[in-house]
């Protein structure tokens, strides 16, 4: 996995690490309060550290309410991009046998749903996937633009 490309928008750094994100690297069971409704991230105006979640909890998990979680990222471009667009999603860990998966959707259209892969379950409690003899089981989505073509008019 490399990373390539020039972003248009990018919340943290491809690091392997969680920690410069609001609660980690042990503060899931503060996530129901601190995010009730979900993560809304607006690019350029809010602070990683207080508005980023360090983890996306499933509907599987207790601790956050056994319910779905919006995580919504917000960017405003100059202008509509003139070449295809790729999205990359870059994950330190994930749970091990239920992984879960998200439903990605862009102004408001559905655009696919991305499937997880199975980690070590153990970010929730951990933050850093490069520190030596971590568990932790980073994994990677890209999806990459089939019809280039077509140009989003704007992302947000």
């Amino acid at each position: 996995m490399s990373a390539s490309g020039i972003p248009l928008a990018a919340v943290g750094d491809f690091d392997g690490k969680g920690l410069e994100f609001a609660l980690p690297p042990d503060g899931y069971s503060r996530y129901p309060a601190t995010f009730p409704n979900g993560v809304d991230f607006r690019l350029g105006i809010d602070d990683a550290r207080k508005a980023w979640s360090y983890l996306q909890p499933g509907p599987a998990d207790s601790w956050a309410g056994r319910r779905d979680h919006r995580f919504r990222l917000r960017c405003d471009l100059a202008a509509a991009p003139t070449t295809g667009v790729d999205l990359a999603l870059w994950l330190i860990d994930s749970h091990a046998t239920i992984p879960g998966s998200t439903v990605l959707g862009i102004n408001g259209t559905t655009v696919d749903r991305l499937v997880f892969a199975g980690g070590a379950t153990k970010g929730s409690t951990l933050g850093d996937s490069t520190a030596g003899g971590s568990p932790l089981k980073p994994s990677y989505l890209d999806r990459l633009r089939r019809d280039r073509s077509v140009r989003p008019a704007r992302l947000m």
